[in-house]
């Protein structure tokens, strides 16, 4: 198997939460489905999701370089919250272990850094690589308006290889 094989641009296929379902939009449907409590937010462009994996240098690593949409809210000291969809480049080196009793890739975890007034993304991992295919989980947060509450969970982006 040939690393290369899994280099490409990937597309998302669907973005799902596995918190508690959240009615993001404010329609009045509480949904786990992230494009679509999304869409006609500020902020949020479905054709700005991807993917595009290349090979490192190294020959044995893969650079996971993801563009996927994450809430982002702001509390100001009066516990009022201010959200907006951001958008965030997410970078993972995930290297094959052709060695091991079991070939497998072992992947670092991309972890944000914000302001201590902020909440977003987390961290973000890869899951379920194939040459085909791959998911991104990200621990973040969505804001309920209806509820006037933040609430944790993951985002699960499936890609798929164009």
């Amino acid at each position: 198997m040939g690393l290369g094989a899994y280099c490409g641009s990937y597309a998302v296929e669907s973005v799902s939460w596995t918190g508690l379902p959240v009615d993001v939009n404010g329609d009045g449907v509480m949904s786990r489905d992230m494009l679509k409590e999304l869409y006609g937010q500020p902020g949020f462009v479905p054709g700005w999701i991807g993917a595009d994996v290349q090979l490192c240098a190294d020959g044995k690593s893969l650079s996971y370089n993801c563009v996927v949409p994450a809430v982002v809210v702001i509390e100001t000291a009066e516990n009022k919250y201010y959200h907006t969809v951001q958008y965030h480049g997410v970078e993972i080196i995930s290297t094959w272990h052709s060695d091991w009793g079991t070939p497998s890739f072992t992947s670092e975890a991309y972890v944000s850094v914000l302001d201590d007034n902020m909440r977003g993304i987390e961290k973000a991992d890869l899951h379920d690589i194939t040459e085909t295919a791959f998911d991104l989980h990200v621990d973040c947060v969505l804001f309920d308006p209806v509820e006037n509450k933040i609430v944790d969970g993951t985002a699960v982006f499936k890609f798929r290889k164009q």
